[in-house]
């Protein structure tokens, strides 16, 4: 019960609490505000806790914080130091009573929720092709979760993303395609482009192939703007975005591993090669990476690549690690 709550903390201290779990909270806590509402769940939590290993001092005094915050009706009825520890104990049982009814509660609005939610997932070494209703396309790559409610696109197309996907969305002027990730929404009408927005990160990486793309960050007002040919990189620590222009033919290329370079400098190759294959380059002479590149490459390993990199600019290319690559030369100017 303890993590349902830590969690729930942690989502609200985000900003990542769902308008409808707000709801559940203020309702099952009787508080007037989410604030108020979260400092509930501190309360029974610490409470709940100190039953089992807190000293009676600071049981009593938790107990009347929580006492304070539940208004002057919750108030127990003084009683005698001797039998304090008695009194303590049964003051617990309506605090777990109420704590219980705040967690089956919200396991069952959960459940009631999963119900109509359609689930798609990945493991670490597999990816999957998705055909959506309203006939837009995604490639989920490994280990991410594709979400959206069992109704899509009936009245609206919204869809949560934890992980990595290649979005080709059909164009719908009346239904804006919206896609939920953890810092913040993604809005277009229909086009082609990739999302990074991994669970465990704490920014979020937008690429455009066609059409344009719209980022709102959950603590901002304003929307970022992305276009074909260009990255968005987004950092909750900074609150900043950089966009930058990129050749967006690559963009989901992890899935099919067809890949195109035009006059690309090495700089953009090893960024995009690392992302596609998952693996690390270092350079040891930086006028390397002005370097550039033109060729095609259909379903190729990173084997293959190398060798033609190897060749054509050319450089040395030894594996030094595991999923780690040393590029080595001379200046190609």
């Amino acid at each position: 019960m303890s993590d349902l709550f830590e969690n729930l903390i942690d989502k609200h201290k985000t900003g990542l609490l769902s308008e409808e779990e707000i709801s559940y909270l203020l309702s099952s806590t009787s508080t007037a505000n989410i604030e108020d509402a979260i400092e509930v769940l501190q309360l029974i939590s610490s409470n709940t806790q100190g039953y089992k290993a807190g000293a009676s001092s600071n049981k009593e005094m938790a107990w009347q914080k929580f006492e304070q915050s539940m208004g002057p009706g919750f108030k127990q009825n003084t009683e005698d130091e001797a039998v304090q520890e008695t009194n303590i104990f049964r003051r617990a049982i309506p605090l777990m009573v109420m704590l219980a009814m705040i967690v089956i509660g919200f396991f069952l609005y959960q459940k009631g929720r999963a119900d109509n939610v359609i689930q798609y997932a990945t493991t670490q070494d597999s990816v999957k092709a998705i055909s959506l209703t309203d006939f837009s396309q995604v490639r989920l790559n490994e280990a991410s979760t594709l979400k959206l409610d069992a109704d899509f696109n009936k009245t609206s197309r919204s869809v949560n993303l934890e992980g990595e996907a290649f979005f080709d969305v059909a164009h719908n002027k009346e239904k804006p395609f919206v896609i939920i990730v953890k810092l913040g929404s993604i809005t277009v009408l229909g086009t082609q482009f990739n999302v990074n927005a991994n669970a465990g990160n704490d920014s979020v990486t937008i690429t455009v192939k066609s059409g344009k793309v719209s980022f709102q960050p959950n603590n901002s007002n304003t929307p970022f703007i992305i276009v074909a040919n260009e990255e968005l990189s987004y950092s909750v620590h900074t609150s900043k975005a950089v966009i930058k222009p990129v050749f967006g033919y690559n963009a989901g290329a992890w899935f099919d591993k067809n890949i195109k370079f035009d006059g690309t400098p090495l700089s953009e190759i090893i960024d995009q090669l690392s992302q596609i294959y998952d693996i690390k380059y270092t350079v040891e002479n930086p006028k390397l990476l002005s370097c550039k590149f033109s060729g095609n490459f259909n379903n190729a390993n990173l084997s293959e690549i190398n060798s033609i990199l190897s060749k054509t600019i050319p450089v040395q290319i030894v594996k030094t690690g595991d999923r780690i690559y040393k590029i080595s030369g001379k200046s190609c100017k």
